[in-house]
Parts: C-alpha cells; sequence; structure tokens
C-alpha cells in the first residue's frame, strides 16, 4: 500500500504487537516512538500506549 501522507489519527488496538506488525509490515512505516501514560488526563489511572509511526516524508 502507498501511503503519501498522514498527519493525525488515533484509535483503539487489543494488540498493541500486532497493530505494530500491521503499520510496520504492512503499511512500510517505522515506528519512530512509544509514550506509555499511567492515567488519563483526568487523573483516572489507565493504561494507555501511544504510538508514534514516521512516513518517507518525515511526517
Amino acid at each position: 500500500m502507498d501511503v503519501r501522507g498522514l498527519h493525525h489519527n488515533a484509535y483503539r488496538c487489543r494488540d498493541s504487537e500486532e497493530t505494530r506488525g500491521f503499520y510496520e509490515d504492512f503499511l512500510g512505516l517505522t515506528l519512530a516512538g512509544a509514550l506509555d501514560i499511567g492515567e488519563t488526563m483526568t487523573g483516572r489511572e489507565a493504561e494507555v500506549l501511544h504510538t508514534f509511526y514516521q512516513m518517507d516524508d518525515g511526517s
């Protein structure tokens, strides 16, 4: 799949490793970083992992 540009998307997933495989192996994007957050903005405890993927154009 030839993805040419993307600004921002957010999706929930059950399996972060399976999701990583989709973005890296199928779409060909590179994992640029991850941010593990232990609580929401309201202070509620939560397991939240934000992952960031880089495209060839740097976005």
